[in-house]
C-alpha cells in the first residue's frame, strides 16, 4: 500500500513540476495560490509517508511539521494579495526545508552515500531564498523556475536511490548464493 501512495504522490510531484516549468510566466500573477498549493502538496505527502511508517508514533514530530505547514499554507492564502509577504514566507519555508535536507545530506555523508548534487542543491536554494527575502520582485521568477525543477527532482533523486539500492541488494543476494 505504501508503494501505491508513494508512486501516486511521485506522479503528482512530477506533474506539478512540469506544469510550473511550462506555465511559469502565467503563474507569476497567482504566486500565492501556487506556493500555498505546493505547501499543501508537501504536507499531504508528508502525512501519507508518516502513516506508511511501521511505528508512526515514534516520528510524531514529523506529523506536527506537516500540520504547521498546512497552517503556513493557509497564511499564504490569507495574504495572497501581498506579493512581498508571500515571497518572504515562501523563502523562509525554503530555508527551513533546506535545514532538513542538510541534516539528511550529513547523515548520508556519515554513511558514505552522499552526492555532490545534494550539497549544491541546498546551497543554491538557500542563496536564492535569501535573495528572495531581500528583493522579492526581482527574484520571484527565478524561484518559481527553481520550484518546478525541485518538484521533479523531489521524485528523481529518491527514485534513482531506490533503483540503485535494489540493484545493490540484488547483486549482494547473487553473491551470497554463489558462496
Amino acid at each position: 500500500m505504501a508503494d501505491v501512495r508513494e508512486y501516486g504522490m511521485d506522479a503528482v510531484f512530477v506533474l506539478a513540476g512540469i506544469l510550473v516549468l511550462v506555465f511559469h510566466e502565467a503563474m507569476m500573477g497567482g504566486i500565492a495560490w501556487m506556493v500555498g498549493g505546493v505547501m499543501l502538496l508537501y504536507a499531504v505527502n508528508g502525512v501519507l509517508r508518516w502513516l506508511a511508517r511501521k511505528d508512526p508514533a515514534k516520528r510524531f514530530l514529523e506529523l506536527m511539521d506537516m500540520l504547521i505547514l498546512v497552517v503556513l499554507a493557509v497564511v499564504v492564502f490569507a495574504v495572497h494579495s501581498d506579493f512581498t509577504r508571500v515571497c518572504v514566507i515562501w523563502a523562509i519555508w525554503s530555508i527551513l526545508r533546506e535545514g532538513y535536507e542538510v541534516a539528511d545530506v550529513l547523515e548520508r555523508y556519515r554513511q558514505r552515500a552522499v552526492r555532490i548534487v545534494d550539497y549544491a542543491e541546498s546551497a543554491v536554494v538557500v542563496v536564492l531564498s535569501v535573495m528572495l527575502v531581500l528583493s522579492p520582485a526581482e527574484h520571484a521568477h527565478a524561484h518559481v523556475i527553481l520550484l518546478g525543477i525541485e518538484l521533479i527532482l523531489e521524485v528523481v533523486f529518491p527514485l534513482t536511490d531506490r533503483l540503485i539500492f535494489r540493484k545493490q541488494n540484488g547483486q549482494a543476494e547473487k553473491q551470497a548464493e554463489k558462496e
